[in-house]
């Protein structure tokens, strides 16, 4: 096709551009079409309990039971960082917006906060009193906060280059397994009608339900349809006035011993 070569010499050109930092993998054969390239990155020592793609570098981030994050340069293919990050089982990782910082959790109840740039050099650490395990770790989408939530029920907001806890909420049930956490779009569900958007937090809890709180107001807004086990996973959406639930489903049973296992989606306007 004449001008062919040129032009995917352009589309080549211009996506570099949009990403400065392409997280691409070391060159390998071709494989058929419809396949996947798989390239396992081995170090850690034991099993690996959480991931976090940086969105600004060809990083990954992983936290594993043998106490350990490491950074892994996917470019390289190879383990760019060790970071001696805790004394138990890192339970979370996750980088900030600007792919700057990296912040860990772990079983130890600390959450610290990692220099990118620097190599991995711990900047914070963030402990509450007790030192309850952290279950998650998440970001606000103005990376000037962080979410931690912990196995004695509660959430904690952050200012984490202050070292400071700005908020502390309660409600759910989150003793034993590392339920996720999520920043929420201002009007999902119970914001409807009520003004301003407000800046709401979810988690899953141990009863089966996913908890909605306000920030400001500390106070537990929202629980959303139960599933018949414990909600682990939750996710919003980017764009959309929605989360996801991952654990059991409502129609327990439905598919034979054990229940059917599965995903609720809810969303703003739509129901529960």
């Amino acid at each position: 096709m004449r001008g062919g070569a040129g032009a995917r010499r352009r589309g080549r050109a211009r996506a570099r551009a949009l990403t400065p930092h392409p997280a691409v993998l070391p060159p390998a054969p071709p494989l058929p079409q419809g396949s996947l390239a798989c390239r396992a990155l081995s170090g850690h020592a034991s099993f690996v309990f959480c991931l976090s793609f940086c969105p600004r570098t060809g990083l990954l981030a992983s936290g594993s039971f043998d106490e350990s994050v490491r950074l892994w340069d996917l470019r390289a293919g190879r383990c760019a960082a060790t970071l001696p990050a805790h004394s138990e089982p890192v339970t979370a990782v996750a980088f900030s917006g600007d792919g700057a910082l990296l912040a860990s959790g772990s079983y130890d109840g600390l959450v610290r906060l990692w220099d990118v740039a620097a190599g991995g050099a711990c900047l914070k650490t963030l402990q509450e009193d007790g030192a309850p395990p952290v279950a998650a770790v998440r970001w606000a989408p103005n990376d000037r906060f962080l979410l931690s939530a912990s196995l004695d029920a509660r959430l904690r907001l952050w200012e984490p280059l202050a070292a400071r806890r700005v908020r502390v909420l309660d409600g759910h049930a989150n003793a034993r397994f590392c339920a996720a956490a999520a920043f929420l779009p201002g009007a999902m569900g119970a914001a409807r009608g009520r003004g301003a958007p407000r800046q709401l937090v979810a988690a899953g809890s141990e009863d089966g339900a996913a908890c909605v709180w306000d920030v400001q107001t500390r106070e537990l807004v929202q629980r959303l349809a139960p599933h018949a086990g414990a909600a682990l996973a939750l996710d919003a959406h980017p764009f959309r006035d929605a989360v996801a639930t991952g654990g059991a489903s409502l129609a327990q049973g439905a598919a034979g011993e054990g229940g059917d296992f599965g995903i609720v989606f809810h969303e703003a306007g739509g129901g529960e």
